[in-house]
């Protein structure tokens, strides 16, 4: 995987389009892998609250994706809220102080935005909020 990643071209790596960790020794896995690939930059979008992250390197940004009813999300760090549980019947998010000053990705389904054209949450500028798509 190192070896991979050192042959892209972009700089900006997002861990799992879709997925998660699913133990302490597979995150490890991922840790080394980035601090084998130090100029590329590793973006983390995690459910899995009670790993240890604590060896992340410099060059990870993770967000804590919390649903509308996420339980035991880790009260530091960034934060990734999803706000549709497909039932549409999550409050609009300028209406919702749950979300503080998050910023409100357009990107989504539908959408002709790219990560590329914005990379807030690539350069870890605060807290997101994401419309399931």
């Amino acid at each position: 995987m190192t070896e991979i990643i050192l042959n892209r071209k972009d700089k900006y790596i997002r861990v799992h389009e879709s997925g998660d960790f699913y133990s302490q020794e597979y995150l490890n896995k991922w840790i080394q892998i980035m601090k084998n690939c130090p100029d590329k930059s590793f973006l983390i979008y995690t459910q899995m609250y009670d790993l240890d992250y604590s060896n992340l390197p410099d060059n990870c940004i993770l967000y804590w994706t919390e649903w509308y009813d996420s339980k035991n999300v880790p009260s530091k760090g960034l934060r990734a809220y999803v706000i549709d549980d497909g039932t549409c019947k999550i409050k609009d998010p300028v209406k919702t102080t749950r979300f503080n000053n998050a910023h409100f990705c357009t990107k989504g389904k539908n959408s002709k935005l790219k990560c590329e054209q914005c990379m807030y949450c690539y350069k870890g500028k605060g807290d997101v909020i994401f419309k399931l798509h």
